[in-house]
């Protein structure tokens, strides 16, 4: 086996354009924010950290009205059983 053999890249890693498509071995930029109890995680080869960090707040920005929403509702529901149970 000569020198250059034992340097072949792995077939598995040809797309078959005879170019190694380095998105298959680089590391996926990743991304995690928390907020509270809320949590988004977010990997990717394609993105930036920065697009990941704006995809991400997006989505926890969403996920904070809908979890603010949800918690107004509960405070509603309490405060109106208080009223209609209370002995005034």
């Amino acid at each position: 086996m000569s020198e250059s053999d034992s340097n072949d890249q792995n077939p598995s890693d040809d797309d078959g354009s005879g170019q190694n498509d380095s998105t298959h071995r680089r590391k996926p930029n990743e991304l995690q924010m928390r907020a509270g109890k809320l949590s988004v995680e977010a990997k990717s080869v394609d993105e930036s950290v920065a697009e990941l960090a704006d995809i991400v707040s997006d989505e926890m920005e969403s996920l904070m009205r809908y979890h603010i929403r949800g918690e107004m509702e509960m405070l509603e529901e309490q405060d109106l059983h208080s009223i209609l149970l209370s002995d005034d």
